[in-house]
């Protein structure tokens, strides 16, 4: 069986099981998936609308509001079991949590890609577990958010002092750190934010019914390819970068150190990353931090028929 899927965003080394999945389904599932990355979650989801893409993977977070508005959605599976994100300051200007933010919003330049995006829905999720926020407080008024773009942007803007904290992916900061010492890390988020989880492949209810026999497959290929990832495989990790990243990735030893953390943080779900009660904390810090006018009910963006159904065959671990 042949499937399109479109993807919310590029190639990141944290997400092999992500692109793994398509060998593991090509052999061992008898699905062929084509991936197209497109430049955001809601032109991933207009894919599906459109009969461009027959399964959308998205951001939970950006796929809320669109939900909320009457477009309906599912969430079906995940790729990842929290967030491979840490908070990156410099730390001549910023030493705890509590300096992120100011009585009147001019402290130090928090880069962000937009005030609703993930990156900075962490930071505000972070505060709001450590209780340096409160649920009423508009977090748009006392931290100095300043639009800088993705990681990417954000890695570049940290080192030239553009800004003076940016969230940033594991590796990326492997990356940077030995040459910036004057930046630290305030902690990886999974560690405050356990319940995290946003990216999902996503699917409109007809799509549901209409391809559920692909979907299933799909979800036992990208289950599967977490689980061979998530067995002490370096050597598996490093080849699957080798072969999907732009360029081959970066250097062997940035790899092997990223799968360690990989591993030790239990990165990659082996039973499907969709999980109702970390769904339930996404749609709370949505609605508290105004990303959805109202809190979105979880059965509406919530089915695990389709993680049952590939379960069941391959047994849960």
């Amino acid at each position: 069986m042949d499937l399109s899927v479109s993807y919310e965003a590029g190639f990141g080394i944290e997400e092999a099981n992500a692109y793994h999945a398509r060998d593991v389904g090509l052999n061992q599932f008898d699905i062929d998936a084509t991936i197209t990355v497109t430049d955001g979650s809601d032109i991933s989801l207009q894919s599906q609308v459109a009969g461009e893409a027959e399964l959308s993977r998205a951001g939970l977070m950006n796929a809320a509001p669109i939900i909320e508005q009457g477009k309906s959605f599912k969430s079906l599976f995940g790729i990842n079991s929290g967030s491979d994100y840490l908070l990156v300051v410099d730390s001549t200007q910023i030493e705890t949590w509590e300096d992120l933010l100011s009585a009147d919003g001019n402290g130090p330049k928090i880069g962000m890609n937009n005030p609703r995006n993930t990156d900075v829905l962490q930071i505000v999720g972070t505060l709001l577990d450590k209780g340096i926020l409160s649920p009423d407080d508009d977090y748009t008024d006392l931290m100095n958010l300043v639009q800088i773009g993705y990681s990417s942007a954000r890695t570049a803007a940290v080192q030239t002092g553009d800004i003076a904290a940016g969230a940033l992916h594991h590796g990326q900061w492997l990356r940077i750190k030995d040459d910036n010492p004057n930046l630290t890390s305030l902690g990886y988020f999974i560690d405050t934010l356990p319940a995290w989880g946003t990216i999902k492949f996503m699917a409109t209810p007809d799509n549901i019914e209409r391809h559920r026999e692909k979907y299933v497959r799909w979800a036992k290929a990208l289950v599967q390819a977490s689980r061979e990832l998530s067995e002490g495989n370096e050597d598996l990790y490093v080849d699957v970068i080798q072969k999907f990243a732009p360029g081959g990735g970066p250097e062997e030893s940035n790899l092997r150190e990223t799968y360690s953390f990989i591993e030790e943080k239990g990165l990659y779900p082996v039973n499907g990353g969709l999980d109702e009660e970390a769904m339930d904390f996404m749609l709370d810090l949505a609605a508290t931090s105004g990303v959805t006018e109202s809190r979105v009910p979880t059965e509406d963006v919530f089915d695990r028929s389709i993680l049952d159904e590939a379960l069941d065959d391959l047994g849960r671990v």
